[in-house]
């Protein structure tokens, strides 16, 4: 599960800056019309949020996650320290879950499937925005 977040946190970081390092070439260019670098600018930014939305999640489900892994695999501790570990990780996980998801930070994006996919349509439409206006700077 872990290596699937990693991928997916690399790949956005990378759409992230090549699509600022494309938009700022074609600002200098002049390539974007006003609306067009508005939108941009906008996608990019909502983009960011849903990132470090997504971001928290993950980082507090990868703690959990390793908090359960270390107390199944520790040996020196009795069946019973250990479910009392996991009951633990897994409330903690669960409290914060409530809290992301009451302060807004991942309800306005739902779960972290829907924030994945919702980066996913993020990013598409940057790239529509960056492929419409390729052709136009060797004009």
């Amino acid at each position: 599960m872990g290596i699937w977040n990693t991928i997916t946190k690399l790949t956005y970081e990378f759409i992230s800056s090549a699509t600022e390092q494309n938009f700022k070439n074609m600002q200098k260019k002049n390539l974007l019309s006003s609306e067009e670098m508005k939108r941009y600018k906008d996608l990019n930014e909502e983009l960011k949020k849903v990132k470090e939305a997504h971001s928290e999640y993950i980082s507090a489900e990868n703690e959990k996650d390793k908090q359960i892994k270390k107390a199944n695999s520790n040996a020196e501790i009795s069946e019973e320290e250990k479910e009392k570990i996991i009951e633990e990780a897994e409330k903690n996980f669960e409290q914060f879950e409530d809290s992301f998801f009451e302060r807004g930070g991942g309800s306005k994006y739902g779960d972290k499937v829907s924030m994945r996919e919702y980066m996913n349509e993020l990013s598409q439409e940057i790239l529509q925005i960056i492929k419409s206006n390729e052709g136009k700077d060797t004009l």
